[in-house]
């Protein structure tokens, strides 16, 4: 417990109630399998007796604490909580082997392949003794729609299993059909339930216009990704486009929406596996990028170009801003502002530019801009 209060960063509260039922699932089935085999064969002295459950009782519950941490890395446990479950799991078999034969007056137990097990388990929590560092147990992902019922789904029907086995002995067959139909029931109204959240949450996260992700999804990723950015560090890019109002104003609104759609799905495929892109509203967009600065820089160059777009009468480009976490920015709010302001800074000076030169844009200057923002990138930005 206090290894993990040391390693446990802020975790969802569902992930908490999931170890729980891990936990819960894990001790029940140990005291339905094992504790009341033995329970049902101890004789003796009071005492007798619970010396000889004390073994049964105290493993069951130490595995399924075990179990219950496993599920807190979200079943990914990494080299400590590996040994130190192999090692638990291994002394507790050995236990459990031994009441139980104990306990079924097969004769003595057979040392030859139980004592093995304890100093199998010795070796495995001394492997971890060695270990010198620990992974922390930290929100790395998020888990949503259909993965929210895996735990709480698996370990339902394993209670289901366990009390038609107990009242199948006890009681008439239709009140065990009928419990468990109820417990049936209950499960598909949840998955139903998670069904609909998971729908509901696809249209908040998701841009209606464009099909990018939306600002709310933007500022939850970026939040997750400044949590994660001493061990994962990441890139915020914001862009805007250059003379998408006189398009508007020339063309009209839905050819306006049209254009939106087209250089939305150019920017998602431009930025492919390597980041997130998001429509923030209006003409600006966003680009949450994986990994440093200096590897963001192509990212942001091919997001530059996907907004690109010239005709006979218009011409689009991207001003943009980029902010790296942790190295810039340690919290959501401080990047936005610094990538927000680097961005304005180059869309002001394309406009002193212009208005030095006292005419307006033409096609081969807004090339000559691109290429300037190509320099400035492999320079560092």
């Amino acid at each position: 417990m206090l290894l993990v209060r040391a390693r446990a960063e802020d975790l969802d509260w569902r992930l908490w109630m999931d170890s729980l039922i891990a936990a819960l699932g894990t001790s029940a089935l140990g005291a339905a399998l094992v504790f009341e085999f033995v329970a049902d064969r101890t004789g003796g002295s009071t005492l007798e007796q619970a010396t000889t459950l004390a073994y049964p009782l105290l493993d069951v519950l130490m595995l399924g604490l075990l179990i219950g941490v496993v599920g807190l890395t979200r079943w990914r446990p990494g080299r400590t909580w590996t040994l130190l479950t192999l090692g638990v799991a291994a002394v507790v078999t050995a236990d459990i082997a031994y009441t139980v034969e104990a306990a079924g007056e097969v004769g003595k137990p057979s040392a030859a392949w139980i004592e093995p097990l304890y100093l199998l388990g010795a070796v495995f929590l001394g492997a971890e003794a060695l270990h010198d560092r620990t992974s922390p147990i930290g929100t790395g992902s998020r888990f949503d729609g259909w993965r929210e019922m895996v735990v709480p789904g698996a370990f339902a029907a394993v209670m289901i299993a366990l009390v038609a086995i107990q009242y199948f002995g006890h009681a008439r067959a239709v009140t065990t059909i009928l419990w468990a139909a109820t417990m049936l029931a209950v499960i598909a109204r949840l998955a139903l339930s998670v069904r609909e959240n998971q729908r509901l949450a696809d249209e908040v996260r998701t841009d209606r216009l464009t099909g990018l992700g939306s600002r709310g999804r933007l500022e939850v990723d970026l939040d997750d990704a400044c949590r994660r950015g001493d061990r994962r560090p990441a890139t915020l890019l914001l862009l805007d486009l250059n003379g998408f109002k006189q398009f508007n104003d020339s063309f009209g609104h839905p050819a306006g929406d049209a254009m939106l759609r087209r250089l939305g799905g150019r920017l998602r495929d431009a930025v492919g596996p390597d980041g997130v892109a998001y429509r923030m509203g209006g003409d600006e967009f966003a680009v949450v990028a994986p990994g440093r600065r200096e590897r963001a820089g192509e990212v942001a160059k091919r997001a530059a170009e996907a907004l690109s777009e010239g005709g006979d009468d218009y011409e689009l480009s991207a001003a943009w801003g980029a902010a790296a976490i942790p190295g810039e920015a340690e919290d959501a709010e401080s990047a936005m502002q610094l990538a927000d302001a680097r961005m304005y800074a180059q869309k002001q000076s394309r406009r002193l530019a212009r208005a030095g030169a006292g005419r307006s844009s033409t096609a081969a200057e807004v090339r000559l801009e691109r290429a300037g923002d190509r320099e400035a990138l492999e320079q560092g930005g």
